[in-house]
């Protein structure tokens, strides 16, 4: 850092800047970063990586069209993990199915500086197969046409005590079971995938 700052962390929730590292990565529990330097061997650059894979089965099927919704059965499979970075880095979560589905990515953490700096969000998603779509990066950019990707740079405010951060992704099909009188849906594989980044 350009002047001196007193460290908080190495993690830090909404109440208390003074926190070690938790047994289980969760998202009131945060590192706490040095604004945009991942290259300090003493002070890590850390973020809580979250990422979401749901697919949704339709189990109950009208016999003619007539405006209700079939039933349903959804899975989700929710991971958090702590990860550490010494440079740019992107991260992954896609799913492979004939079902309406949804992958997501986020990165929350909390950071230090004395002067303003800047980070680029770096995305890219894809709903193949022609189905209907929604991909969308938070504050961003978003897009119904089945793929998505670009870059974006953000300026984060100067701040001595922790502040917060998170930035998420999410594609995912719209409309797959077209309201949805029929399992016209199966048959047809598809990735629905999102990537989100962080360059320095």
């Amino acid at each position: 850092m350009p002047n001196a700052i007193l460290r908080a962390g190495p993690f830090a929730t909404s109440s208390d800047s003074f926190v070690n590292e938790p047994l289980v990565a969760n998202s009131s529990t945060l590192p706490v970063n040095c604004a945009n330097d991942p290259t300090s061997p003493t002070w890590p650059w850390q973020y809580l990586l979250t990422t979401r894979v749901s697919a949704t089965n339709h189990t109950g099927w009208e016999d003619t069209p007539g405006g209700e919704s079939p039933e349903t059965s959804s899975s989700l499979n929710t991971t958090n993990t702590y990860e550490t970075t010494t440079g740019n880095f992107s991260k992954n979560a896609s799913v492979n199915t004939n079902l309406e589905a949804s992958s997501s990515v986020s990165l929350f953490f909390y950071y230090q500086a004395v002067e303003d700096f800047q980070i680029t969000i770096t995305y890219n998603g894809t709903v193949t197969s022609g189905s209907s779509s929604q991909i969308v990066v938070s504050g961003i950019d978003s897009s119904t046409t089945g793929s998505l990707s670009g870059e974006q740079s953000i300026t984060l405010q100067k701040s001595v005590v922790p502040k917060f951060f998170s930035v998420s992704m999410t594609s995912t099909t719209v409309g797959g079971y077209p309201y949805a009188d029929y399992p016209t849906v199966f048959g047809q594989n598809k990735t629905v995938s999102a990537t989100l980044g962080i360059s320095f």
